[in-house]
C-alpha cells in the first residue's frame, strides 16, 4: 500500500458512525465531570483493540465528538475517544493528567466495554 493510502486509514471520516457508549464520566474534578465515547467495529468480537483518541485544539479547543479515524473501525479497532479539561479552564500538564485518567478508566472497565486491555495505542491531532 502506498503512504497516501496508509495515511487515508487515519484520516477517513465515517459519516452516520455513532459511539456504542457516549458520554462515559471517567472522572470528576469539582463540578465538572470528564466524559469519553466508545466506537466499537460493526464485525463481531470478542475483545477489540483500542485507539485512544485525543482531539486536537492546541489544548485550547476541540471536542471528542470529532474522530477523524473512525476509518478504523472498518479495520476492527475500537475507538475510545477522550475530552478532557481545556487550557482556558486548568493550565498545563491537566490535559495529560484527564487523558491519562481516562486510559486508566477504560483500562478498569475494559471487559465491561469488550476491549482488549492488552491491545491499546493512543494516536491525537495537534494537541492530542
Amino acid at each position: 500500500m502506498s503512504l497516501l493510502g496508509w495515511m487515508s486509514l487515519f484520516v477517513d471520516y465515517v459519516h452516520g458512525t455513532e459511539p456504542v457508549h457516549r458520554d462515559l464520566v471517567y472522572q470528576t474534578i469539582g463540578d465538572a465531570d470528564l466524559k469519553l465515547d466508545i466506537y466499537h467495529p460493526q464485525k463481531a468480537e470478542t475483545k477489540w483493540p483500542v485507539i485512544i483518541w485525543v482531539h486536537g485544539g492546541a489544548w485550547k479547543s476541540g471536542s471528542k465528538s470529532d474522530v477523524p479515524i473512525s476509518g478504523m473501525l472498518e479495520h476492527g479497532f475500537s475507538i475510545v475517544s477522550v475530552d478532557y479539561r481545556l487550557s482556558t479552564v486548568a493550565k498545563f500538564p491537566a490535559q495529560a493528567r484527564d487523558i491519562h485518567a481516562a486510559i486508566r478508566y477504560v483500562k478498569h472497565h475494559s471487559e465491561k466495554y469488550s476491549l482488549d486491555r492488552d491491545r491499546f495505542i493512543i494516536a491525537g491531532a495537534s494537541a492530542g
